[in-house]
């Protein structure tokens, strides 16, 4: 679990959110080992990630998933998956998903 403050995140949504802290769930950095690369098992960690963080959302009561992507591929990565970047300057970059994107992916209901 982490915090982002909203005065952190890209014009476009602060305006929209309140100043304290907002509680969000962290996901680690996934990596494939590059012998493995192409066989999609990035996306299933990612899902693994994403269906764990549904499962206990209400409990935290997080309401975005955040990544930090090391480089440019994982940021392409993500991107793919709708992750928006936060801090677009320099690597690694905070990238969000709302839990309402990760929520309908899921298949669960609000």
């Amino acid at each position: 679990m982490a915090a982002v403050q909203a005065d952190s995140l890209s014009a476009v949504l602060k305006d929209r959110l309140p100043r304290y802290p907002l509680p969000v769930a962290l996901i680690g950095r996934l990596a494939v080992d590059g012998r493995c690369r192409g066989r999609r098992f990035g996306e299933t960690l990612l899902i693994d990630a994403l269906s764990r963080v549904v499962g206990i959302a209400d409990s935290i009561a997080c309401v975005r998933v955040i990544v930090d992507a090391k480089a440019e591929g994982a940021e392409r990565f993500y991107l793919k998956y709708d992750f928006a970047t936060i801090e677009g300057e320099g690597w690694p970059r905070r990238m969000f998903l709302p839990m309402a994107t990760v929520r309908t992916a899921a298949g669960v209901s609000l």
